[in-house]
């Protein structure tokens, strides 16, 4: 008819599958050096996260600076107006 759909055989015990069946087996299994080698996509793809996530984290540690952050507390200080706060700012205390 076709195969079982369960782990366990007629007699109850436990059916141990061959090798390829776990989803880590698979993926040990995958011919990567196949893609690296063969396809565009994969190259671009691995080449631009690397790339990428060494240039973010050299931008992130560049801007940073004490003057950026003077500079952003300037900016932030200078738009924190009195009608862009919340309502319950006036109301009493309701916290228990």
């Amino acid at each position: 008819m076709g195969q079982p759909q369960s782990v366990f055989d007629a007699k109850g015990n436990i059916r141990i599958y061959p090798f390829p069946y776990a989803i880590t087996h698979k993926l040990r299994q995958t011919p990567y050096n196949f893609f690296m080698r063969k396809c565009f996509l994969h190259r671009t793809i691995v080449f631009t996260w690397l790339v990428g996530a060494v240039a973010f984290a050299r931008l992130q540690v560049a801007l940073r600076t004490k003057k950026n952050k003077e500079s952003w507390v300037k900016t932030r200080a200078h738009y924190d107006h009195r009608f862009f706060r919340p309502p319950h700012e006036h109301m009493p205390n309701l916290s228990c």
